[in-house]
């Protein structure tokens, strides 16, 4: 069996690494392929390495920089006509799912628990705009 793999496998330059592949826009599965390591040991340094983490936070900024930049550019350049804008929402939607979203979703119960044992009750009330 291998050792487990650390944050001293990577290449030297592994932070600048990280950085250069968010300016062009990269996601994760380049920096595993970049590495030559698994999503589990990914996540993984991501929870021990504050460092990598840092990186990482820093790798997802830029890319979502230059995902927005190209839709800017494609209506700068009067290339508006040809930017198909349902398909850039579905990419950030599904890139950076934690600023791109439809729906916000809201835990009013308190770790799936309800609130103090009470059952909530919502009523609806018809607008008297006339």
């Amino acid at each position: 069996m291998s050792a487990k793999k650390t944050i001293k496998d990577l290449p030297e330059n592994w932070r600048e690494l990280i950085i250069a592949i968010g300016r062009e826009g990269g996601i994760e599965v380049h920096l595993l392929n970049a590495f030559n390591i698994s999503r589990v040991v990914f996540h993984r340094f991501i929870d021990e390495y504050p460092e990598f983490s840092e990186a990482v936070e820093e790798f997802k900024r830029l890319s979502e920089e230059w995902w927005v930049r190209k839709a800017m550019e494609a209506f700068d350049d009067g290339k508006s006509k040809m930017f198909n804008q349902h398909l850039w929402g579905f990419i950030m939607k599904n890139r950076f799912p934690y600023h791109w979203r439809d729906k916000t979703e809201m835990d009013i119960t308190s770790n799936g628990k309800e609130v103090n044992g009470t059952p909530i009750q919502i009523e609806i009330i018809k607008s008297q705009d006339k």
